[in-house]
């Protein structure tokens, strides 16, 4: 105690006695000897903790349920793919009944095993989206996004039946964290792990690849992460993720394109008039039913908002990249519903 007064003593005497010579200034290492103790962080917060409570929750109980109720046709069907394995499919990509190959033959064949795919996707989905709210957003809005994601109809669908939605899902928002932090940092590790789960995802469903697209208009775009398109990584990134799809190519070829030809009819290849304007009213109805209205009122004012306004790219660049990774495709499917 003594000694610590002597010190305290000490360093005042030396500000007072001349202000301009700098070997009596305090130094910064004495002050903090001086300082209280930090007060020990806690591991979690009780936001944060509240919110992997519900995701482990809410998993457990898809498990439960999966297993409560016949499967649907479609699931039949994709049943049936896991059964006879291939590089490709008439109606989709192959993904999911690779993965109900796996789950059945360890569980055998019954509804949860055929679900378990989508289950666990739906865990994934939760994961990533917990990470992305912690990292850039905080506590607060980590339990919002949990309570929220774990509500609306679409998830508790795509997390229970088994579809390639789901595991679309997982991977667009797992390609979704790690393209952040390849803007972020530049990292190889980020780049690659961005192209894996891009990968994942277009061999799950065709779609995934608006997702490359998109992120690809964000970087064009940002003024802090345009730079990163100037480097070799994202490309490298992007093409191990089209490697991973090669299979399906291969057999898309050997088959006579079957797949495009089947996505091109669905996107309304052979409709009679180009422009039917009452279909979009029944796409916006069915968004809003499986977000629920309320949350779909809420994502659309947050797209409008961030739409609108210029943010300081320093320092709030991910409302633009979040934004890029969601609105265009929705846009996409919304001017596509104008004629099919």
């Amino acid at each position: 105690m003594e000694r610590r007064s002597h010190q305290v003593h000490e360093l005042h005497f030396s500000y007072r006695c001349d202000k301009g010579a700098s070997f009596l200034q305090p130094e910064p290492q004495r002050y903090a000897v001086l300082k209280a103790e930090p007060q020990p962080k806690t591991f979690l917060s009780a936001d944060l903790a509240l919110a992997w409570l519900l995701v482990i929750f809410c998993t457990v109980f898809r498990l439960w349920f999966s297993g409560r109720f016949l499967l649907v046709p479609d699931e039949t069907n994709y049943w049936q793919w896991g059964r006879y394995l291939d590089w490709g499919y008439h109606d989709q990509a192959p993904l999911i009944g690779w993965l109900i190959r796996l789950s059945t033959a360890w569980l055998g064949g019954n509804e949860t095993a055929v679900r378990l795919p989508s289950v666990l996707s739906s865990l994934i989905v939760s994961v990533y989206s917990l990470w992305i709210a912690k990292r850039w957003f905080g506590d607060k809005a980590v339990l919002s996004v949990a309570v929220v994601s774990q509500s609306i109809l679409l998830f508790q669908v795509g997390g229970l039946l088994a579809t390639p939605d789901g595991i679309q899902a997982a991977a667009w928002a797992a390609a979704c964290w790690h393209g952040a932090r390849a803007y972020e940092n530049g990292r190889w590790g980020q780049w690659l792990l961005t192209g894996f789960w891009f990968g994942i995802g277009i061999l799950a469903k065709f779609t995934m690849v608006l997702f490359a697209v998109s992120i690809f208009i964000y970087g064009l775009t940002s003024l802090r992460h345009r730079q990163r398109l100037m480097e070799i990584r994202p490309y490298i990134g992007f093409l191990f993720g089209l490697l991973m799809f090669s299979p399906v190519i291969w057999w898309n070829a050997r088959h006579g394109w079957n797949s495009v030809r089947h996505v091109a009819f669905i996107g309304g290849a052979n409709e009679a008039r180009f422009f039917q304007p009452h279909f979009l009213g029944d796409f916006i109805a069915s968004q809003a039913a499986l977000l629920t209205p309320i949350v779909f009122i809420l994502v659309v004012m947050a797209w409008v908002y961030v739409a609108r306004h210029r943010f300081d790219e320093m320092h709030y660049w991910t409302e633009r990249y979040l934004w890029f990774a969601s609105a265009p495709t929705i846009l996409f499917f919304a001017a596509l519903s104008l004629h099919t």
